[in-house]
């Protein structure tokens, strides 16, 4: 718990090779997580990936847990993504902050969930509080505007979300990837937090990482219209009640790639190197509590 908030993660579930490294994260944060959720959305030839997730749950009983999907339907909608709208019904529990994690966030930065629920608790009248999602393209303009992303490698024109250089452009992928790596290793994230930066007009938003709460998710009911959950949770649902959507500059995380990009990235030892620094953070992490238990035993 925090601020007196029970915290559960979601995780729409496909592919353990991303989620390994999340995970390290998030286990570096138990003392905060009451729960992380793996909302099973895989496809009858990902067996292995369904038996690493079962695996995890037996490993952390009662922390993890495997969410089988909601089938209202004779069977899965396609694309397959249609089917995480159909999750939200489980999240409407009072007093709880609920944080969606794409599988592939594969950086989580030491005070993410502190400062996203802290901007959440000071901020109540926004929708949604997306976090700052480092390679999502809305995140990049505002970057590359402040003078955090150089311009060699590509220009991004707009706040849009699919703007053709921030969604689309393996290069400009791999350049920042490159640039984060080489910040989390020498400890220089910190420059990349910011205040806030409201999506007005309701501005569409690729939500590969948001906190809600569960008064809110029961408010609306907990199923995302028309099931495609970007559009709703974005733009119809908040134009509907007349609340923006705000991205806190405080909760930096870093999303792996958009299918544009994947094909190149996996071509490099990026995701390698990231998954080591999480094994450091997670190694880190547990030294420390053991030097607190040292501590208070002398």
């Amino acid at each position: 718990m925090y601020a007196g908030k029970r915290v559960v993660v979601c995780i729409p579930y496909g592919r353990k090779q991303t989620v390994g490294i999340l995970l390290n994260y998030l286990r570096r944060d138990r003392a905060i997580i009451d729960e992380v959720q793996f909302w099973m959305n895989t496809d009858p030839h990902q067996e292995d990936d369904v038996v690493w997730a079962k695996q995890q749950a037996e490993t952390f009983p009662g922390w993890i847990r495997c969410i089988p999907r909601p089938i209202p339907f004779s069977e899965p909608l396609r694309p397959k993504q249609l089917n995480t709208g159909l999750f939200y019904a489980g999240t409407r529990d009072h007093d709880t902050m609920y944080f969606r994690f794409d599988d592939d966030i594969i950086y989580v930065h030491p005070d993410y969930f502190r400062n996203m629920i802290d901007f959440r608790l000071a901020n109540p009248n926004y929708f949604l509080v997306m976090g700052n999602i480092w390679n999502n393209a809305i995140l990049s303009y505002i970057h590359q505007q402040a003078g955090r992303i150089g311009t060699e490698n590509g220009i991004v024109e707009s706040a849009y979300c699919m703007d053709p250089i921030g969604w689309t452009s393996p290069k400009f992928a791999v350049a920042i990837h490159e640039q984060m790596l080489g910040m989390i290793a020498a400890g220089t994230t910190d420059t990349l937090l910011f205040d806030r930066y409201d999506l007005l007009e309701y501005k569409r938003f690729s939500i590969s990482n948001f906190l809600w709460t569960g008064e809110q998710c029961d408010a609306w009911g907990g199923r995302t219209q028309e099931l495609e959950e970007e559009n709703w949770l974005t733009w119809q649902y908040p134009s509907k009640i007349n609340r923006i959507n705000t991205i806190c500059g405080g909760g930096l995380t870093v999303h792996y790639s958009f299918f544009d990009q994947r094909p190149t990235l996996e071509t490099t030892d990026i995701l390698a190197r990231y998954r080591a620094l999480s094994e450091d953070a997670l190694s880190a992490a547990y030294y420390a509590l053991l030097d607190t238990a040292n501590e208070a035993a002398r």
